[in-house]
């Protein structure tokens, strides 16, 4: 059998693309329903930073609302709310 390629590029819109109809029928069902997604990053990296801004962007197309949350690298698990 032939090896198949897969496009990751059309995986995720194909992904995407379901998940927005299903947060669209969520909502349908009950209007006060509202999806949301929290990112907390603890120090500034740069690599975190882009990754972040990829799953926010990836968020708002599917009808998620989507948060940033931003602490310094000096946070400790105290601080960010694990005991």
């Amino acid at each position: 059998m032939p090896a198949q390629l897969i496009s990751g590029k059309e995986v995720s819109a194909q992904v995407r693309e379901r998940l927005k109809k299903d947060v669209e029928q969520m909502k349908l069902k009950d209007p006060n329903f509202r999806p949301g997604l929290v990112v907390l990053q603890v120090g500034d990296r740069e690599d975190s930073n882009l990754y972040i801004s990829m799953k926010l962007k990836a968020a708002a197309e599917i009808g998620i609302n989507a948060t940033h949350m931003r602490l310094p690298g000096t946070a400790t698990e105290e601080e960010v709310g694990f005991d």
